[in-house]
């Protein structure tokens, strides 16, 4: 009976560390939440980019590194067989924006 107890008893703490390792991961895995300053920083630094998009000092690179932090893809899609591209940019955060564009066309058979 003894041995039983205390086998039981082994088995039940083994699930428990298990238990409380698989939630460690769960909590490193799950996004920090941000403070109250954090958010209004981040708005005022949204706000900023248009200024720093714009600035001389901003490089080719420093605007692709920018747009990659800002879009999380885009969608391209052909209208049939013509010239035109319904394209949607999917921003972080959710946002979408679609347009309409007319592609370059090379040859007569594009």
């Amino acid at each position: 009976m003894a041995r039983t107890l205390e086998r039981q008893w082994e088995e039940a703490l083994a699930a428990q560390e298990a238990l409380q390792a698989d939630y460690r991961r769960f909590l490193v895995d799950q996004p920090m939440a941000l403070s109250a300053p954090e958010r209004e920083a981040i708005r005022r630094l949204a706000q900023d980019i248009p200024v720093l998009w714009h600035a001389s000092s901003t490089t080719v690179a420093d605007r692709q590194a920018i747009i990659r932090q800002l879009v999380e893809r885009v969608v391209v899609t052909l209208q049939g067989e013509s010239e035109k591209v319904d394209a949607v940019v999917h921003w972080m955060g959710g946002h979408q924006s679609p347009a309409t564009m007319i592609r370059p066309v090379a040859r007569l058979e594009q």
